[in-house]
């Protein structure tokens, strides 16, 4: 397994600075957008970045341990970590390719000043966070200083909304609903029968939920079919009417006004941004 390269950045990495190989980077007033690509399996030491970052592994095999907690990758998770965060870093034998998204402290005491319980916490992105970040990643190369600007903001406000809702008390039950959400989304439900299977009255369900997660059962349950649709766009050459009945959705036309309303995008061009992007990525070394 390689090792670390004598001239490859130890200890606290300064803003821009990664292992790997960067094949694409813009900078926007204290934003700093990367694509960032290893293409053979390693371990990385224990570091840290001086700049607070969303990491989202676009393809590839990765795990990442903060002290003794794992987070769990898969295909556009994206992970936000504070500023001078350590971390330890493997990369498995297919590599992998991010895209980092960098922001200077100067964005965090502004959001601070407007936001008095801003979450800095590490953790994975959830709900409008994760879209948002997909949104720049699909969008930064257009070179608008103040959109990619405006879609930062509202990532980190987003990101910290979110995890003040997970934290809030809930129902240990309601774990139950989301797992059964996840494992039946190709196929039509129902209020009462996902309330029948958890054991609670409907109209309980239904108003414990939303004052939990700020969206209905129907709501959050067409994120998760957006988010199962979106590895099918991007790593399938299934047509968009079978990515369709795959993840759920009534008919094509459901699935792309869904589709558009949570990511911005329809599911056609998601599939082109994002074939583009690959294509477009050098092979990095190391």
């Amino acid at each position: 397994m390689p090792k670390i390269a004598a001239n490859e950045p130890q200890g606290q990495l300064r803003l821009g600075q990664f292992y790997g190989e960067v094949s694409d980077r813009a900078s926007f007033s204290g934003i700093t957008l990367s694509d960032l690509a290893h293409t053979c399996e390693r371990h990385l030491p224990a570091h840290s970045h001086e700049a607070a970052f969303f990491s989202m592994m676009v393809h590839g095999d990765y795990s990442e341990r903060i002290g003794s907690r794992s987070i769990p990758y898969r295909s556009f998770s994206t992970v936000f970590h504070p500023p001078e965060l350590v971390h330890k870093d493997h990369i498995g034998a297919v590599g992998v390719r991010f895209f980092m998204i960098e922001v200077q402290s100067e964005w965090l005491a502004l959001l601070q000043r407007e936001f008095q319980r801003l979450d800095l916490s590490p953790g994975l992105c959830h709900g409008e966070a994760m879209w948002l970040a997909n949104r720049l990643y699909l969008e930064y190369d257009k070179q608008d200083q103040l959109h990619i600007e405006s879609l930062t903001c509202e990532l980190l406000a987003a990101n910290s909304k979110a995890r003040i809702i997970r934290e809030t008390r809930k129902p240990p039950w309601l774990a139950e609903v989301v797992e059964y959400l996840r494992a039946e989304l190709g196929r039509p439900l129902t209020l009462e029968e996902i309330a029948t299977k958890i054991g609670v009255h409907p109209v309980y369900l239904s108003r414990i939920f939303r004052h939990s997660f700020r969206q209905t059962l129907g709501e959050y349950l067409n994120s998760l079919r957006a988010e199962s649709a979106r590895e099918h766009l991007a790593f399938s050459r299934e047509p968009l009417s079978g990515i369709a009945a795959l993840c759920g959705f009534a008919d094509q036309s459901h699935f792309t006004r869904t589709f558009r309303k949570i990511t911005g995008t329809t599911p056609g061009t998601f599939r082109s941004l994002i074939n583009s992007r690959f294509s477009r990525s050098r092979p990095a070394h190391g």
